[in-house]
């Protein structure tokens, strides 16, 4: 027997080289991508790091932003993953709003901005606002609720846009007064005024008409100053569509913690830009999706927002 038949005796079968190929090429690639994760993660801390490591004084605290993440599972992750780490490492304080269904991000927004109305109507004629970085250790119930020094970070193109939507209205409209309610009168009968049970409606029952439309005018523009912005990627992944795209990302984690984590680290910073009212509403348009079971409602948070220049001049981004 020669040495070539010999090696090809003890050589696997056919089936078990695919096999043991196969199992290979997939082990090596995850392992490659989990070693230079881990790279790309180290790098991230370290930069943000910076920021730790800076010295206070004992009456000041951390800047403090506002995340709002949308209401899918891949958003939580992500923050929970790439976003949360390097806010953690650079110090910052952040408060993270994660609503259960889709709108709620842009009232919440929207009612922020009202609130800030609110107090400066409160505040005697002829007050300038000032940023404070003391206001966080007064008595928590006597703090503002709103301020422009926290900013509003979006995670997500749906996100993104609710917050622009809420930033929109809030701005140019003023909070509607409380819906009337009107009572319901009940008719008294002969069997009514005879017996000693009550109604089956009492008369006390109401119902609220609905919210009537915003009157978005640019002469309710507040003086004050709105809150700078951030958007964060954030690509919905679930069903079958985006299965091809879970299948990439598996193997390269490496890129997407990347790129969300330098997107992390401009928020972390806080360098900003002038807001560009016709390419920064439109961040993250390829990765907007609608569910065919929202709600009607639910479906209008997604649509395209466009701000007026009038407010655009009033935001800033973080670049």
């Amino acid at each position: 027997m020669s040495l070539l038949q010999s090696l090809k005796s003890r050589l696997p079968s056919r089936n078990w080289c695919i096999f043991l190929g196969t199992t290979s090429t997939i082990t090596g690639l995850a392992i490659y991508d989990k070693y230079h994760l881990r790279n790309v993660r180290k790098e991230l801390d370290q930069k943000a790091a910076i920021l730790a490591n800076e010295p206070m004084q004992t009456w000041e605290v951390p800047r403090k932003v506002k995340v709002y993440v949308a209401p899918t599972h891949w958003a939580r992750y992500w923050f929970k993953q790439y976003i949360k780490p390097v806010f953690d490492s650079a110090a910052l304080d952040y408060e993270v709003v994660e609503p259960k269904v889709g709108g709620q991000i842009h009232h919440s927004v929207r009612d922020l901005i009202w609130a800030g109305k609110d107090e400066q109507r409160a505040l005697p004629p002829g007050y300038r606002y000032e940023p404070n970085q003391y206001s966080a250790l007064g008595n928590p119930l006597e703090r503002p609720k709103y301020s422009a020094d926290e900013g509003l970070i979006a995670v997500g193109p749906n996100a993104w846009r609710e917050v622009l939507r809420g930033l929109k209205e809030g701005a140019l409209a003023e909070r509607p007064p409380p819906a009337a309610v009107t009572p319901v009168e009940t008719t008294p009968n002969a069997d009514s005024q005879n017996t000693d049970t009550p109604s089956d409606t009492p008369n006390d029952e109401a119902t609220a008409t609905p919210e009537p439309p915003l009157d978005l005018s640019e002469h309710n523009l507040p003086s004050f100053p709105l809150p700078q912005l951030g958007y964060i990627t954030g690509r919905n992944q679930s069903g079958w569509t985006g299965f091809p795209r879970r299948v990439y990302g598996w193997f390269t984690e490496r890129e997407t913690a990347r790129e969300i984590g330098e997107e992390a680290l401009k928020v972390a910073f806080g360098r900003v830009r002038e807001f560009d009212v016709d390419r920064d509403p439109i961040l993250g348009s390829k990765d907007v999706y609608v569910n065919k079971e929202w709600s009607e409602e639910q479906k209008k948070s997604a649509e395209s927002v466009e701000i007026p220049r009038t407010v655009g001049e009033k935001l800033y981004i973080y670049n």
